[in-house]
């Protein structure tokens, strides 16, 4: 008799996108800027500014300015560089006592920054996750067509912050689970722009293995985070806040405003950091489902994901390089520009590939009824 088939998805930007034109990436970064010029009082130089410091962190020598993970993320790289210089200062004569005391001011502003730039971004996506689509039910249509299909695990890896696909999958009552433990508190205190406590909720810790109940069907995780996820910055411990918590408090707009006790636990970094960051946890857990669930499944659904980011095409090359026999995959992309060479070469695929390889380019939307989905679908 045969297994029942598992589906492995990979879900980037673009499957945002099809639920709200809120979230392109030149959406989010226009609110990222206008904010920061609001700030500032400079309504032309914030953006200059910005971009001159991710042209010196980022190492591909390309900024896109429509690009706010480049932009908000060179801080990041920044904060950590100005720890490293303190400390050599604190280390030679020539430093002093007062030079790293002043290059650590220097560092606390940068990763203010970046905590405002964090908020900034964060309570955008919120609110675009918060807005109705006419798209969401024709993408319910292709959700419910992966129910039928697949019998088995249905595994999805959202590369996105947003909360669409949850939403998704508890508006279609589909059993499932994420990386929250359905037991256990985590204590989160919820302050506002002032420091002030407003009230504490008590989250769900995060998964520290991969325990998921065998009777979830479906399976999420968030390799790069999510607006749920929230660290204790007391005691480092990582919890799921209550998405009714997101919407009460303003959480995200206290960021880089005031030392809170807690920080969501989210990617939003340039391409070298995020090489790093996805090292440490709880994202390298949700890596490792992702590579899990590349391994156990002969399908793989790529939705709105551009293959720019080496830290998930490594992880499909080394899944696609340690199997047996080579999967079906879908690649779901809207227009011309990602050609389908530029999927081979970045998973790393060697030999014919007609058979086993589907772009479609048509958006997710109707992709259920197309008939590259059919092959897949064989």
């Amino acid at each position: 008799m045969d297994q029942p088939r598992n589906l492995a998805v990979i879900a980037g930007n673009g499957l945002s996108i099809a639920f709200s034109k809120e979230l392109l990436l030149n959406k989010i970064t226009e609110r990222l800027v206008a904010e920061f010029d609001a700030l500032s009082g400079d309504e032309t130089g914030v953006l200059g500014t910005l971009r001159n410091l991710a042209d010196r962190i980022e190492d591909n020598g390309t900024i896109d300015e429509n690009d706010f993970e480049q932009l908000v993320g060179s801080f990041e790289s920044q904060a950590a560089l100005l720890s490293d210089l303190a400390e050599l200062a604190a280390l030679l004569p020539e430093g002093g006592t007062a030079l790293p005391a002043a290059i650590e001011e220097v560092r606390n502003f940068t990763s203010k920054v970046l905590s405002r730039g964090t908020g900034i971004v964060l309570k955008t996506i919120l609110e675009a996750s918060d807005s109705y689509s006419e798209s969401a039910e024709n993408i319910n249509k292709l959700f419910r067509e992966i129910d039928n299909c697949f019998a088995g695990t249905v595994t999805f890896a959202n590369l996105n912050y947003d909360i669409l696909v949850l939403k998704t999958l508890l508006g279609l009552r589909f059993t499932m689970c994420d990386m929250g433990k359905g037991y256990g508190n985590v204590k989160l205190s919820i302050m506002n722009d002032r420091g002030e406590l407003l009230t504490n909720y008590s989250g769900k810790p995060l998964r520290t293995s991969l325990d998921f109940p065998e009777q979830a069907k479906f399976r999420l995780v968030h390799p790069h985070g999510s607006l749920t996820y929230w660290k204790n910055t007391e005691t480092g411990v990582i919890g799921k806040v209550p998405i009714e918590a997101l919407r009460s408090h303003d959480l995200f707009s206290s960021l880089g405003a005031s030392e809170g006790k807690i920080r969501p636990a989210v990617v939003l970094a340039n391409s070298r950091e995020k090489q790093k960051r996805v090292k440490e946890y709880p994202f390298n857990l949700a890596y490792q489902a992702m590579s899990e669930s590349l391994k156990s499944s002969d399908h793989w659904l790529i939705v709105g994901y551009s293959f720019r980011d080496e830290s998930v095409n490594s992880a499909l090359r080394i899944a696609l390089a340690n199997r047996k026999r080579k999967p079906m995959i879908l690649v779901s992309t809207f227009g011309d520009e990602l050609t389908k060479e530029m999927v081979l070469n970045e998973i790393g695929w060697d030999g014919p590939s007609i058979q086993n390889v589907y772009i479609d380019r048509g958006g997710v939307e109707g992709l259920e009824r197309r008939w590259d989905w059919n092959l897949f679908n064989l």
